[in-house]
């Protein structure tokens, strides 16, 4: 064997070495890349199991919270609702005032207004502190004295036109629910 084929031996076996090396390098590197993450998974899932659990026990606590709170919430029909309001500062004479109108409250008739289009919540309120609490009060009730309410309730109130609302509670009091429901598929919240 001659120098030179003793050196391209040599210089192949090398090459191949550092072949070998560069593969063994980047498995060792991979592997320790899976392991680290393994590791950091393990590592992460012991520490936040116990915030998970801490998390867990406050939401209980708060649910079990709002239920006691949604048990013990008493809800006035709105009239009543409306008198507990202006007693708020009355002291004694308020509350007076409140148990001696208790029995007119209890006898007066609610209609759900917000079956009208372009009435919510809002402005049933209104309209049940004005006593306007039936359909067919406010059949009976004008335009312009509803536009009055309105006014009277704030400047939010002003861009509602009540215009068709007395012809509107006059169907819903005399039941008639498909021609209403035609005639409001027709509006614009109540316009």
């Amino acid at each position: 064997m001659s120098i030179t084929d003793y050196q391209t031996n040599f210089n192949i076996s090398i090459h191949t070495k550092m072949e070998n090396n560069k593969l063994i390098a980047i498995l060792e590197m991979l592997l320790l890349t899976g392991a680290a993450a393994y590791i950091g998974y393990l590592i992460s899932s012991f520490f936040s199991k116990g915030k998970v659990a801490d998390l867990e026990a406050q939401i209980a606590a708060k649910q079990k919270e709002l239920a006691d709170c949604r048990k013990s919430k008493v809800e006035l029909p709105p009239p009543a609702a409306a008198m507990v309001a202006a007693a708020g500062g009355a002291g004694l004479a308020g509350v007076s005032a409140l148990v001696a109108s208790a029995a007119a409250v209890a006898d007066d008739k609610f209609d759900d207004l917000k079956v009208v289009e372009g009435i919510g919540p809002k402005i049933e309120q209104l309209l049940y502190a004005a006593g306007i609490k039936t359909w067919k009060k406010l059949s009976e009730t004008s335009p312009e004295a509803i536009r009055a309410i309105l006014d009277a309730g704030g400047p939010q109130f002003k861009s509602w036109n009540p215009g068709t609302w007395p012809a509107q509670s006059k169907l819903a009091d005399e039941a008639k629910w498909e021609q209403l429901k035609k005639w409001q598929d027709e509006l614009h919240a109540g316009r």
